[in-house]
């Protein structure tokens, strides 16, 4: 799992510390879940100072 903020391919990014080619990057990541906070509340409904998102 990662949490965070990252681009759609950031384990395709050009890194000299990693020793790992493209295709043995494209492995590691495959099955991983990407999760990052949701700031915004799907369901339109009041809060608590009664305003909604709009």
């Amino acid at each position: 799992m990662f949490l965070g903020w990252f681009s759609e391919t950031f384990w395709r990014a050009n890194n000299a510390e990693v020793d790992c080619t493209v295709e043995q990057m494209d492995l590691a990541i495959e099955g991983a879940f990407l999760m990052r906070p949701i700031y915004n509340n799907p369901i339109e409904e009041r809060g608590i100072a009664n305003l909604t998102s709009k």
